[in-house]
């Protein structure tokens, strides 16, 4: 996916998890759970909702490398969650490609049963979320994506 954007606002604007709930469904809201600056090793909580009801996750940044890199990872009872992104400059750095990853292991047999399910759900719902991110990035008045 290519974003018309610089990967400096690009990796910006993600890694201000609060604007979060803007492009990435279920997610009700990320909070931080540990002190500025951000960076490999902030801890988070994710809310989000399914099927009416909600849910939390206790989240961590394994990834943090400004204007390349951004990754997350998420646990509850039931299942891992892994958000990866890799910011690659193109056009000479006024755009953004944007690799990511989108990772799930359930950790519990009920997950593992259900995870056909899950899995069919997280396919369809990840390219519209990639696809409302790269509406919102477009949108944003120039260098507005810095936090």
């Amino acid at each position: 996916m290519c974003i018309a954007r610089p990967p400096r606002e690009v990796f910006s604007y993600l890694a201000q998890v609060e604007k979060t709930p803007q492009w990435l469904l279920p997610c009700v809201r990320v909070e931080l759970r540990s002190p500025e600056p951000r960076g490999v090793g902030t801890q988070l909580h994710y809310v989000y909702r399914e099927r009416g009801r909600e849910h939390d996750m206790a989240g961590e940044v394994t990834a943090w490398e400004p204007d390349r890199w951004l990754a997350f990872r998420y646990v509850d009872k039931f299942h891992v969650l892994v958000l990866e992104f890799r910011l690659i400059p193109e056009s000479g750095g006024v755009a953004t490609r944007l690799e990511h990853r989108l990772g799930f292991e359930p950790h519990r047999l009920l997950a593992t049963l259900l995870w056909p399910i899950f899995r069919l759900a997280l396919l369809q719902r990840w390219p519209r979320n990639l696809t409302r991110l790269s509406g919102l990035l477009a949108a944003l008045p120039d260098d507005s994506g810095r936090g």
